[in-house]
């Protein structure tokens, strides 16, 4: 079990500050959900309904996936999983947060979009 909390740990870090792409990459939250699923399935059911919660109560993508990962913690000290669990579900929280900087600078300004289901003429997206 540690190896692969370990292995998901450095999976998070290799998408989000890849070699391949002069150490930018993603924000590493799809990687976090697909390895906590697999490891920490009653977290991860926590987290995605943190996610659903502030994504429908707020539209914005990024304060759902930033909360998402700090309720992983959380989540996983509150169920008293392993330490190991509580502690690298931790350090993931920390490197999501950190990857999301920017986005929280946005919102703190009230600058961040928010998920809009409108096409480019104002009406929905369907037609």
């Amino acid at each position: 079990e540690y190896y692969a909390l370990i292995g998901l740990y450095g999976a998070i870090i290799g998408h989000s500050f890849s070699a391949f792409t002069r150490f930018r990459g993603g924000k590493g939250v799809a990687t976090m959900l697909g390895g906590v699923l697999a490891l920490m399935p009653w977290a991860a059911l926590i987290g995605v309904a943190v996610w659903l919660i502030v994504f429908y109560s707020t539209r914005y993508v990024s304060l759902s996936s930033i909360l998402m990962a700090v309720s992983l913690p959380v989540s996983n000290w509150l169920l008293a999983s392993a330490q190991a669990l509580v502690w690298i579900s931790g350090l993931m929280a920390i490197v999501i947060v950190y990857r999301h900087k920017s986005n929280i600078g946005r919102l703190i300004r009230c600058e961040e979009n928010r998920f809009d289901q409108k096409g480019p003429n104002g009406g929905d997206s369907n037609g």
